[in-house]
């Protein structure tokens, strides 16, 4: 078991009582941080990438027929896309790792 401490000029200052013992597993406090961050980083990637994909077709429709509107939409509308396929998959990977290291990182 290892401690953790702080010395100052010979002073050994101990760390509280909850965060003393280091162990090879994640507190559940430190799992569930991790599993609220990767969740809201999911979240908010898929959703902006949602939103760049409506605004991309908004555009798309707006561009009246001009060449180069219609280019940058169909542009955007792309990366849209391409952003939800990596979003989609991450969660895939995430869930890859779940299983091979036997950790729990996504609420679903």
């Amino acid at each position: 078991m290892k401690i953790i401490s702080l010395n100052i000029n010979g002073t050994n200052i101990q760390a509280p009582g909850q965060i003393q013992n280091l162990t090879n597993n994640v507190t559940p406090f430190g799992q569930n941080l991790i599993t609220l961050a990767v969740n809201l980083m999911l979240l908010v990637i898929i959703l902006l990438s949602f939103a760049y994909l409506v605004f991309g077709g908004i555009k798309l429709i707006t561009s009246r027929g001009e060449k180069q509107q219609f280019e940058n939409a169909r542009v955007q509308i792309t990366y849209a896309l391409i952003g939800l396929i990596i979003a989609l998959l991450s969660i895939s990977i995430i869930s890859l790792i779940q299983g091979a290291f036997g950790i729990h990182l996504m609420g679903f």
